[in-house]
């Protein structure tokens, strides 16, 4: 049965490279969730296209999730990624009021808004100066305020919260 299994995810990984794939973040986590031993995670990243998100912070949730230091490495190494600007805005007492990433002057990435004591306010996820994903309105007590879907900067869907965490 395990030989049967390992053959069948095997031949998955190989038909699929002839399929253009490109390996991103979450195929790293995938491939280490599933067992694959350190070096044939690095084979497969060095043999195939890959689109890595190789910010500090990404980086960080990698470790977390159990990459190691040589995965994370050889991700770097061929990540493809231009690394975007950070532009960080504070309040007037020296807190954090944003977080916005940029590539080329445009807004792409994240960008995180804050509230003066530190929780999180909003998450916005933009491609090419777009609202691109889910965004998140926070209250102050953590709850989530709002959530609203975005596909090329038109709002999909928008859902709307209770300070309690109930949906309206």
């Amino acid at each position: 049965m395990k030989k049967l299994l390992l053959l069948s995810v095997i031949s998955i990984f190989c038909f699929s490279s002839f399929s253009q794939e490109v390996l991103d973040n979450q195929s790293v986590i995938d491939m280490i969730e599933l067992g694959f031993d350190e070096q044939v995670i690095i084979d497969k990243i060095e043999s195939t296209n890959s689109n890595f998100s190789t910010s500090i912070e990404k980086l960080k949730s990698l470790k977390l999730l159990g990459v190691t230091q040589n995965i994370l490495s050889i991700m770097i190494k061929e990540s493809k990624e231009t690394i975007p600007n950070e532009v960080v805005e504070y309040y007037d007492s020296g807190a954090i009021k944003s977080k916005t990433s940029y590539l080329d002057g445009i807004k792409e990435g994240e960008q995180i808004n804050y509230y003066e004591s530190g929780e999180f306010k909003a998450i916005r996820h933009y491609n090419n100066g777009k609202l691109d994903g889910w965004r998140a309105l926070y209250y102050k007590s953590g709850f989530v305020k709002q959530k609203s879907y975005f596909e090329n900067g038109q709002q999909i869907a928008n859902y709307h919260y209770f300070e309690n965490g109930n949906k309206y």
